[in-house]
């Protein structure tokens, strides 16, 4: 075919059409629009439609566009499909500002040759709005069973915004008898995708067996609001029985990525069918999802992150890496499936976690990280490595089987604290890995220095099979207050099963006072589980029977009509006063405090205190200690001699006193062995070791 250039200051085309076309084993022509050589202004109006399409077995066309303002208006774009065996063409535009106002730019395939490739680099801003499509779709629409190629690619690059609203959207999907869905690629620095039908999509429909696409997003900014979706997911609304597995999302250096639903389905999607479709024979695996970003904040009952799915399919894996990550409102993570697959996995790696559910009167279900499973596979598994984990207001993270299969895994690592509290309209905040069918429950596992439950629970407990393993290791302190349950209890509705293992190893285990908080892994005809508790305290908390609303702290593994279970509580033997002496139990004799016997004699003038050293310590202050005792001098302090004085006066003179005639009581010998007569006769005994006698005389 041949080419189609096209140069000039601006361009306009009202119901006009500019078209290279082949319908050979010729390649089709290339279109070159370049106004004012990329700078000036392109606008596409009306039913207007430039366009390099191929109807043979030759490749379509190109179509180069360079141009400083972009405008595709009212069913109005450009393509380079194709709708037999050659591929389709390459799509390249280049400009300031692209706005698509129910217009289109595509490269689809309706044969069997694959879609073509759309390359868009823009500068400043990318608007979809109506009903505006960028895409480069595998469909068998004019070719039903003909063997449809694979899906095109889509890149866009902009360091400004990129702008998708009310039905608009970016995709590389597979639909029918096609092949493999494609890749869509952004770069930008803002991504805001609002409205019950705006999206990025590469999916899996109406019947393909193929593998759903990529979508790759390197960004700063990712808001999804009100109905905006990014989704790999393979769907079957009308029964064609899809196979196709679901395709991958993968969001890339954010500061921010915002998903919020208050009344409509948002967020990112790599499903394998859906909630409104349900099971149709869909058989293919749930994509992978993985964001990478400083924040991560899901709102609303719509709001949602899930590589669920719907039959018999296995749920996918979510990996999320973020410094803060809040869940909140009813939003929800999800992995689980409702057939008859295994749930997937979810892990998170974040500073801060918190799940904030809906409270006690709300009327939708609690915000969450879900991997349950309502078939006779076993749910999925929950991994979380967090500084801290908060769960409030009946927010859970749920690793339950609905059905025969067993509970999945919760495993929490959090190097500050882990705080579970308050409740939801239907349960207590929590972590759960229960078996609520006829499966048995799960594992949890919980490693931090802090464990704090005020009404919340870790349970893994069951409806008629053997409890789960609950397995805590928290070396500070597990706090439990206000109804707070730590169960693996089982048989709580056929009666059937043996109550689980619950093994806690911690500094101190403390519940409040008549707070009704419970350790339990009972049974009802089964046997009771085992509890054992290794800690260096515990207080307000003790083994008996743990009965409803008793108001008392009860650790517990007995049977109702079985065997008990055990209880062991392993506490370290220390006697926080070995190693001290005991104090005399005598009060002191405070008369024994004052010397005895001292002669009197003339006062001095002056005083003096000297400090030697502190010597031995008697155990009580009537006794003194033997020479064996005397402690080693570790020095002396010197004290400087002070002149006592009054500010503004002059220093007080000591006057020498007189000394008055006292009739003699006793005597005493002095240092030289003479007798001397004293005022006062001594009534005291030295004691023994003291060491030399003592003399009034001598000095203090």
């Amino acid at each position: 075919g041949g080419g189609v250039t096209v140069r000039g200051e601006e361009l306009l085309l009202d119901n006009s059409v500019i078209l290279t076309l082949t319908g050979s084993i010729a390649a089709g022509g290339d279109g070159l629009l370049e106004v004012n050589q990329g700078t000036g202004q392109l606008i596409l109006q009306n039913d207007s439609v430039i366009s390099a399409e191929t109807e043979g077995q030759g490749a379509g066309g190109s179509v180069t566009l360079q141009a400083g303002d972009i405008q595709l208006l009212s069913n109005s774009g450009i393509g380079t499909e194709t709708r037999s065996e050659g591929d389709a063409g390459i799509l390249t535009l280049a400009g300031q500002t692209l706005r698509l106002e129910d217009g289109f730019l595509l490269g689809n395939t309706f044969g069997k040759g694959n879609g073509g490739q759309i390359s868009i680099d823009v500068t400043d801003q990318i608007d979809l709005f109506g009903f505006s499509e960028i895409s480069a779709n595998a469909d068998d629409f004019f070719n039903p069973g003909g063997g449809i190629g694979d899906a095109g690619s889509v890149t866009i690059a902009t360091t400004g915004q990129l702008n998708i609203r009310d039905i608009s959207q970016i995709g590389a999907s597979t639909f029918g008898d096609a092949g493999a869905g494609g890749t869509v690629s952004v770069q930008a620095d803002e991504v805001l995708i609002a409205g019950p039908g705006a999206r990025i999509a590469s999916l899996v429909d109406f019947g393909s067996p193929s593998q759903g696409g990529t979508i790759d997003l390197n960004l700063r900014t990712l808001r999804l609001i009100e109905g905006g979706k990014i989704e790999t997911s393979t769907l079957d609304p009308f029964f064609f029985g899809t196979t196709g597995s679901a395709g991958n999302i993968v969001v890339r250096n954010a500061e921010l990525v915002e998903i919020i639903g208050e009344t409509s389905t948002t967020g990112l999607f790599a499903q394998v069918g859906d909630n409104v479709t349900g099971p149709a024979g869909i058989t293919g695996f749930g994509g992978t999802i993985s964001v990478n970003t400083d924040r991560l904040r899901l709102s609303g009952s719509d709001g949602t992150i899930s590589s669920s799915t719907v039959d018999l399919g296995t749920g996918g894996n979510i990996d999320i890496t973020a410094r803060q990550i809040q869940v909140q409102n009813g939003a929800q993570i999800q992995s689980a499936t409702l057939g008859l697959a295994p749930g997937g996995q979810i892990t998170v790696r974040s500073g801060t976690l918190e799940i904030q559910g809906t409270g006690a009167t709300a009327s939708f279900a609690p915000s969450a990280l879900v991997t349950s499973t309502l078939g006779d596979q076993p749910a999925g598994d929950i991994t979380v490595t967090t500084g801290r984990l908060a769960v409030e207001a009946g927010g859970r993270l749920s690793a339950s089987s609905d059905g025969a299969g067993a509970g999945g895994s919760v495993r929490v690592t959090a190097i500050d604290r882990v705080v579970v509290s308050g409740r939801g309209p239907s349960s207590a905040s929590g972590l759960f890995a229960e078996g609520r069918g006829t499966g048995p429950g799960g594992t949890i596992e919980v490693r931090s220095p802090l464990l704090l439950l005020d009404q919340g629970q870790i349970v893994a407990e069951t409806f008629s099979d053997d409890g789960g393993n609950l397995q805590l290791r928290i070396p500070q302190l597990i706090l439990l207050d206000n109804q707070a349950l730590i169960s693996a209890s089982a048989g709580r509705g056929s009666g059937l099963g043996r109550g689980g293992n619950i093994d806690i190893e911690t500094g101190f285990l403390v519940a409040i006072p008549g707070s009704d908080s419970d350790i339990v892994a009972n049974a009802f005809l089964g046997q009771g589980g085992n509890i054992q508790i290794s800690a260096l305290g515990i207080l307000q908390i003790e083994p008996r029977s743990a009965i409803a609303s008793n108001g008392t702290n009860d650790i517990d593994a007995s049977s109702a009509f079985g065997q008990d279970g055990t209880v062991t509580i392993s506490q370290p033997d220390i006697d926080p006063s070995r190693g001290l002496d005991a104090a005399a139990p005598e009060f002191v004799d405070a008369s024994q405090l004052v010397a005895q016997g001292c002669q009197e004699r003339a006062a001095p003038t002056s005083g003096r205190l000297a400090i030697t050293g502190r010597g031995g310590i008697a155990l009580a202050p009537s006794t003194v200690p033997s020479a064996g005792t005397l402690f080693t001098d570790l020095g002396s302090t010197e004290i400087a001699s002070v002149e006592p004085s009054l500010s503004g006066t002059n220093p007080i003179q000591s006057q020498p006193s007189q000394p008055q005639p006292v009739e003699a009581q006793g005597w005493v010998v002095n240092d030289q062995g003479e007798a001397v007569l004293v005022a006062q006769a001594s009534r005291g005994e030295p004691a023994p070791g003291w060491g030399p006698s003592a003399s009034c005389a001598s000095h203090l």
